[in-house]
């Protein structure tokens, strides 16, 4: 290397040193971007590597535990604090209670208990009321044989005793009230507990304690098989014309209750009846549907019964255009409910027939029945209110007759019939 060149190297390096008061400054910043550079890289690395190890030890973690989001949480929360009490008596009664019990026995009354505190027809059944209550809509069932009401003072009275049944053969007889079963009292507001309890296997043996008369007496019972056909009619003669005049009287609604209706107004329709008495009287009810196919069998085209419930609008059945020819009266009292006032509502709200007796029992609502899980038990609970044509209101209410007749115990002729046979004629001579 010439001593020009090193001079000029020299010169730089000198050069360099001069300015070394500025130039060393920002050789220090430079050097701490540089730190800083590898510090954040080291930072994201580690932040990396907790991530990969947080999800890991995430998925390694839910294994043994189950994932949920707030919502699921609070939702877990709430029944958690909902149900506090609840789990606090179940846990009293199994420290406390003297008598014996099982979980099933109380989970049963918690049951029950939710339903009954809604109204006097939501109810929990279990397997085996569940179907003794399908069996009632049949043809048959087996029990005791006989048809209750409710009463206003809240009592369980016999409205009919099905004809060669372990009722009528135990000698109870039609306004005797039920007070026991097996040594459990009912009331009114059990009615269908009570039924339940009556509804037994063939050979089963009751004690059943009953009331006639202001006495009380205890019989013992063995179920059967009854036969319950639910339409019975036949053929009267009016008095002082002689003509004749078709009798159906509709006991409840079962299952077969409209073929049955069916088949017997054809006959009367084709025979020498010039009208038609139809008995709803102590009626409390059944299959709604057989009630609607009935008057739609009745009437000529309009509307038989509007529904209102909070889950879907206002649902409508209606009837077509063709209807019998026959001039028609109703009879109801009452201990006519349910399914028989939707009938008798439809008749008056579209003018059909003229309604004759005393205002019925006024129970306006429907039930819908529900099997649970994979069980057997089931729920029935009200869903819906139903009113007549033009909004006839029947729940709490009831229908008042076009001609109010009432019977009593000491009348020795069936007076409403009689008032039906009599507004039957005018309606015939027309």
């Amino acid at each position: 290397m010439s001593n020009q060149e090193f001079r000029e190297v020299r010169a730089t390096d000198e050069n360099h040193e001069i300015r070394g008061g500025r130039e060393s400054h920002k050789s220090k910043i430079h050097r701490r971007k540089k730190w800083l550079s590898i510090l954040a890289l080291c930072i994201f690395l580690l932040g990396f590597l907790s991530g990969v190890m947080g999800a890991f030890l995430g998925i390694h973690f839910a294994k043994n535990a189950a994932l949920v989001d707030r919502e699921y949480l609070n939702t877990v929360t709430s029944l958690s604090e909902k149900y506090a009490k609840m789990e606090f008596l179940n846990s009293m009664i199994g420290k406390y209670y003297y008598g014996e019990f099982t979980q099933e026995q109380i989970m049963e009354g918690a049951y029950k208990g939710m339903f009954s505190s809604l109204d006097e027809y939501s109810q929990y059944l279990t397997e085996e009321e569940y179907q003794q209550l399908m069996n009632y809509t049949n043809s048959s069932f087996q029990g005791i044989g006989v048809v209750m009401t409710k009463t206003e003072d809240n009592r369980i009275q016999i409205v009919s005793v099905y004809d060669d049944s372990p009722a009528f053969k135990a000698k109870l007889k039609e306004n005797d009230y039920i007070v026991a079963v097996d040594g459990k009292k009912y009331d009114g507001k059990h009615m269908e507990d009570c039924a339940v309890a009556l509804r037994q296997d063939v050979g089963t043996k009751l004690q059943l304690t009953y009331e006639r008369e202001g006495k009380e007496n205890t019989v013992t019972i063995i179920c059967n098989t009854v036969e319950t056909g639910t339409v019975y009619s036949e053929t009267l003669k009016e008095e002082d014309t002689g003509k004749e005049v078709g009798y159906i009287r509709i006991v409840s609604f079962g299952a077969d209750t409209y073929k049955d209706f069916d088949n017997a107004l054809r006959d009367m329709e084709v025979g020498e009846v010039k009208g038609l008495i139809i008995d709803l009287r102590d009626n409390g009810g059944g299959v709604v549907e057989e009630a609607t196919r009935i008057a739609d069998r009745l009437l000529p085209e309009g509307t038989i019964m509007v529904t209102k419930s909070k889950v879907e609008k206002d649902q409508y059945v209606n009837s077509d255009s063709s209807c019998t020819k026959l001039p028609y009266v109703v009879l109801v009292n009452e201990r006519s409910a349910s399914a028989s006032e939707i009938l008798t509502a439809a008749i008056k709200g579209n003018k059909g027939g003229a309604i004759i007796g005393t205002t019925t029992f006024g129970k306006g609502v429907l039930q819908n029945m529900a099997t649970i899980g994979k069980g057997h038990d089931a729920f029935k609970i009200t869903f819906a209110e139903y009113f007549g044509p033009n909004d006839i209101k029947i729940n709490k209410t009831g229908i008042k007759p076009d001609y109010e007749v009432k019977l009593s115990e000491k009348d020795n002729k069936d007076i409403q019939l009689i008032k039906a046979m009599e507004v039957l004629k005018e309606e015939m001579d027309k």
